[in-house]
């Protein structure tokens, strides 16, 4: 749960701040976590619990646009890692350039670093670029590249290496005052290279992969209530090769 700030000056910067609690709910005891053999460090034999299981979670931003075909957003976000084992804080900051070319041909870059307590690391690289095939309906066609990876394999959330990902887009998107919707439908290739392993006993744990098809359905929803008062809500699903990852988020923008 969070509660967010948005104030756009006169010359059109636009700055941004939210705070929040987030909850880490673990279903097992202690004592099962510790029977099911989790360490904190491979070879360690303990496993720290933390005594609160909340966390202060926030964010803050900046958005501007020097010119008219051009926006730049930098931010900076505190939030948890996303793990089913272990309560893990995390610190990120990333930037996002948008270029619209034209009114029918749009093209996105982002960059994100974010540093974990546990001393680990995830860094993503992101670009795309769509083009209007059908304005009347709000269809465009697209291509996404990423790639992501993490300095050191962990047990307990998602630690990928030198994942890459080419997909295929299909978008459906309106947007008017006070209303925008999106939907993708994505398909395309996925990779994901060898890590070096440091141990004889994690042989087989490397996670390469070969590319193979994954896909995708995303969406996103805003709409004005009241003057300073937005809803949205950003749905995902994600099927690759080992797994299917699920996200939803809903949420309130207050704005002044």
């Amino acid at each position: 749960m969070r509660g967010r700030l948005s104030y756009r000056t006169a010359s059109g910067v636009t700055l941004s701040g939210s705070l929040g609690i987030a909850e880490f709910d673990l279903d097992q005891s202690k004592e099962e976590m510790m029977n099911a053999g989790f360490e904190d460090t491979p070879g360690s034999g303990t496993f720290k619990f933390e005594d609160d299981e909340n966390s202060i979670i926030g964010d803050m931003a900046v958005s501007w646009s020097p010119r008219d075909d051009l926006n730049l957003y930098v931010f900076y976000a505190r939030d948890l890692v996303t793990s089913a084992v272990k309560k893990i804080e995390s610190d990120s900051a990333g930037t996002v350039v948008r270029w619209k070319p034209s009114d029918s041909w749009h093209t996105t870059m982002r960059a994100q670093y974010w540093n974990y307590e546990d001393d680990n690391a995830l860094f993503y690289l992101q670009a795309d670029s769509f083009w209007e095939t059908i304005p009347d309906m709000g269809v465009w066609l697209g291509l996404d590249l990423s790639t992501v990876s993490s300095s050191d394999p962990c047990d307990y959330y998602w630690t990928p290496y030198w994942d890459q990902r080419a997909m295929a887009v299909i978008r459906y998107q309106q947007v008017w005052q006070g209303y925008s919707y999106r939907l993708d439908f994505l398909g395309g290739l996925q990779r994901e290279e060898a890590r070096p392993l440091r141990r004889t006993e994690d042989a087989g744990l490397s996670g390469a992969s070969d590319w193979d098809f994954a896909w995708g359905v995303l969406s996103t929803y805003n709409k004005q209530l009241y003057k300073n008062l937005d809803i949205f809500v950003d749905a995902s699903v994600m099927a690759l090769r080992d797994y299917i990852d699920h996200r939803f988020l809903i949420g309130f923008n207050l704005g002044f």
